[in-house]
C-alpha cells in the first residue's frame, strides 16, 4: 500500500464518522462543523462498513492516549496529521491547553480547521502549529524542529492517521532523529494492520487500505524491532478482529 497524501473529501467522510451522536446532530457542534460536505454523505457510507469501523476503533485509541498523556502539568503532545478530527475540542480544556498540544498537518487542513470553526461560531484554542504533509516524514521532522519544545518535558508523538514511513526499517531509522529532539523521555502512538488486511475480500481490503499504515507487519517483528531502541514500556493494543484474527492494532512506545 503507497503512502498518499488524504484528500479532503476523505477528511470530511472521517470527521462525519467521529460525531459522538449521530440520531442528534446537533449534539457534535464541532463534528457537524468540520466535517462540511462529509456529513451530507455520511448516511451513503463513503468509507465502508469495515473502514469505519476501523476509523473509529483507531480514534478511540488515540483519544484515550492522548488524555492519558496530557495530564501531566508539562507535557507535550504533538498530534501529527489529525485532519478534521473533532476529537480534540470536545476534550476537557484543562487538558488541551496551548502549552501541552501541538499539531502537524499541511495547511490547507490546518486553514480548513481554523475557518470552519469560525464560521459556525465556535471557540477553540488556538493550538500551537506547523504546517506539514504528514505523510512525509522528511516534512515532519522539520515541522517538530520549529515548535516551541521543551528539554525538560516527555515528548509524545501522535501519528493520528497513516504512518509516514514506507517500512518497519523506515520507522527504526527515524526513531534517532525523534531522539534528537529536545524531551526528557520519548512517548509514541500509532495504529496499523497487520498481514492479512490486504488479503481481505473486496471492498474491505480497499477501504482499510485508504486509511490504514503502508506496512502490513506482524505484531512479534514490530514488538522485537522496537525492543531494539530499549523501551521501557512497549503495549501492542488489538483494535480491530474479523472471526478470531486480530487485524488492528493501536501502539504505544515510551522510551527513556
Amino acid at each position: 500500500m503507497p503512502i498518499h497524501a488524504q484528500p479532503l473529501d476523505l477528511l470530511e467522510d472521517l470527521a462525519a464518522a467521529r460525531h459522538l451522536g449521530p440520531e442528534e446532530p446537533a449534539s457534535d457542534p464541532f463534528a457537524i462543523a468540520l466535517s462540511g460536505a462529509g456529513w451530507a454523505r455520511r448516511a451513503s457510507g463513503p468509507l465502508g462498513r469495515i473502514g469505519a469501523t476501523w476509523a473509529g476503533v483507531r480514534g478511540r485509541f488515540l483519544d484515550r492516549t492522548i488524555r492519558r498523556w496530557t495530564v501531566p502539568e508539562n507535557a507535550q503532545v504533538i498530534v501529527i496529521g489529525p485532519g478534521l478530527d473533532p476529537a480534540l475540542l470536545r476534550m476537557p480544556g484543562g487538558l488541551v491547553r496551548p502549552r501541552t498540544v501541538h499539531l502537524i498537518d499541511r495547511a490547507d487542513v490546518l486553514d480548513t480547521r481554523r475557518e470552519r470553526l469560525k464560521e459556525a461560531g465556535l471557540r477553540a484554542p488556538m493550538l500551537p502549529h506547523a504546517s506539514a504533509d504528514p505523510r512525509r516524514w522528511p516534512g515532519v521532522i522539520t515541522a517538530l524542529g520549529q515548535l516551541p519544545l521543551r528539554p525538560t518535558s516527555a515528548l509524545a508523538l501522535v501519528f493520528a492517521g497513516q504512518l509516514p514511513f514506507e517500512s518497519l526499517d523506515a520507522l527504526l531509522g527515524a526513531l534517532d532523529a525523534m531522539a534528537a529532539l529536545p524531551h526528557a523521555h520519548l512517548q509514541l502512538a500509532f495504529t496499523w494492520l497487520a498481514p492479512g488486511a490486504e488479503t481481505l475480500p473486496e471492498p474491505a481490503a480497499t477501504e482499510l487500505a485508504r486509511l490504514a499504515t503502508a506496512w502490513p507487519v506482524h505484531p512479534l517483528a514490530l514488538d522485537l524491532a522496537c525492543r531494539a531502541v530499549h523501551p521501557c514500556d512497549l503495549t501492542h493494543t488489538p483494535l480491530l478482529r474479523l472471526g478470531a484474527t486480530e487485524l488492528g492494532f493501536g501502539t504505544t512506545i515510551v522510551i527513556p
